[in-house]
């Protein structure tokens, strides 16, 4: 299974990987604040919908979990990108992007080193890179949605 490449040793209790199945609620979390913002409505749904899919991905490991992670995350992915593109169509704006795409850049290349067989992969420790990214990954998106609120 995928979760294999994430480091974190897989139990037998009903959350696999613990520290990567709570870490993903931070999508649920990130989902719920960007809806409260009553805009972006589709990237809070994406945000939700990778949260679930991530952690049943690492959770509970269900036998369509890897689907259910992988459909979420690209939705995720796609209506971000979609969102970026459109407003940069409008207004020629940028700079919005720097902050949080810097924080991302940077939990991106820590969940990478703390990939199975790199630098930073203790399989049994609470320290769980991967478990970094979504965190940061998830307060990238949100601060990206929310501080455009701000901006427009």
């Amino acid at each position: 299974m995928g979760a294999l490449r994430d480091c974190e040793a897989i139990g037998e209790t009903l959350l696999g990987q613990p520290v990567n199945s709570i870490t993903t609620l931070a999508f649920v979390l990130a989902g719920a604040l960007v809806f409260r913002s009553n805009r972006r409505r589709w990237v809070a749904v994406g945000l939700v919908a990778t949260g679930i899919g991530s952690f049943l991905f690492h959770g509970p490991m269900p036998n369509y979990a890897q689907l259910a992670h992988d459909v979420t995350l690209w939705f995720l992915v796609a209506v971000v990108v979609v969102s970026i593109v459109t407003e940069y169509r409008a207004t020629g704006e940028w700079r919005h992007l720097l902050g949080p795409g810097l924080l991302l850049a940077v939990v991106a290349v820590i969940g990478r080193l703390g990939a199975t067989g790199n630098p930073l992969c203790d399989p049994s420790s609470l320290w769980q890179p991967h478990g970094l990214w979504h965190i940061g990954s998830a307060v990238a998106v949100t601060w990206w949605a929310l501080d455009k609120d701000r901006v427009s």
